[in-house]
């Protein structure tokens, strides 16, 4: 993704609250991936609902740097599901952010 200026802070920098959203958003595009989920598709209509986003700030990413976001889940139980997202500068893969996000999904079964 390339930042532009819609996606920053005064500072001309990836704005927290961007960060946070692509960390919730994308950690819940793992778990939609994740085998226990996909078994169960026919009855999801979500990805989850958040119980715990936790954000930590690194670096920051300037208006024309390309960020690239790797999302994980890390266990899916019957009741919440444990998720992992690093953003990283696309150039020198150095971490701008990392997430850690748990979402409560007992819905699925």
């Amino acid at each position: 993704m390339k930042i532009s200026q819609e996606h920053t802070n005064t500072f001309g920098t990836l704005h927290g609250g961007m960060t946070a959203t692509l960390v919730d958003y994308l950690s819940g595009c793992a778990l939609l991936t994740h085998k226990n989920v996909m078994e169960e598709s026919s009855k999801i209509s979500h990805s989850g609902v958040s119980v715990d986003l936790h954000i930590t700030y690194i670096r920051g990413a300037k208006i024309g740097e390309q960020i690239v976001i790797e999302s994980s889940t890390k266990k899916c139980g019957k009741k919440l599901a444990f998720l992992d997202v690093l953003i990283k500068n696309k150039e020198t893969g150095a971490l701008v952010a990392t997430g850690v996000h748990t979402k409560y999904i007992a819905g699925y079964s």
